[in-house]
């Protein structure tokens, strides 16, 4: 097979959310597309935030909330979810309507939730509720899996903050490793753990 990674920045996906805008040239390769690789890092997902939470956080602060203080809402606020099923939703609506019907959703930084013991299908559900349901409806006809990736097994040392007890413990054990590309680990709910990255793309490809 032949695999081309193009240099597109991120802001080209923000764009489609926030304006409704697609440059051509982004908009020539999602259509000459095969599958995709829908990258979510696991640790830095905005979850909805309820105004009642809000109170209740405010009341146990021992603080109140200003009346009549208006916050301005915009796109960009709006939560990781959400952003992502109406993406998945853009793509399926002209002038797009990609052909291609494979999404490999990957969990990147998978070792900063690994500990928590949930599979990455478990994982989607309990923290991305809206889009697994989504995906699950069969509403736009999209094929798809879920893995969690770590890239590098686990945090490494800066220079001026040393690790200390379980993370030096960690970063010791990553180290003895002999081949460096076993750091890496990539999970599903339905193969064994590897250290193989291409699991996700050679599942899209057949």
């Amino acid at each position: 097979m032949r695999l081309t990674l193009p240099d597109l920045s991120g802001e080209c996906y923000r764009d489609m959310f926030e304006l409704r805008e697609c440059d051509p040239s982004v908009a020539e390769f999602l259509k000459g597309s095969q599958g995709m690789l829908l990258l979510i890092h696991a640790d830095n997902i905005k979850a909805p935030l309820m105004v009642t939470t809000v109170a209740a956080q405010t009341q146990a602060l021992g603080s109140t909330l200003p009346a009549g203080q208006e916050v301005k809402w915009e796109p960009r606020l709006a939560p990781t979810q959400i952003q992502l099923v109406e993406l998945l939703q853009l793509l399926r609506e002209p002038p797009l309507t990609l052909g291609f019907e494979r999404i490999a959703v990957v969990f990147s930084a998978w070792d900063k939730v690994e500990a928590e013991g949930r599979s990455p299908d478990r994982f989607l559900g309990e923290r991305l509720p809206l889009l697994k349901q989504y995906l699950e409806s069969g509403a736009d006809g999209w094929e798809w899996k879920v893995y969690g990736v770590s890239a590098q097994g686990g945090d490494y040392e800066k220079e001026d903050e040393p690790f200390t007890g379980a993370k030096l413990e960690k970063l010791n054990e990553l180290k003895a490793l002999d081949e460096p590309s076993m750091r890496i680990k990539v999970v599903s709910s339905t193969s064994p753990s590897s250290s193989d990255l291409t699991e996700p793309i050679s599942w899209l490809m057949h």
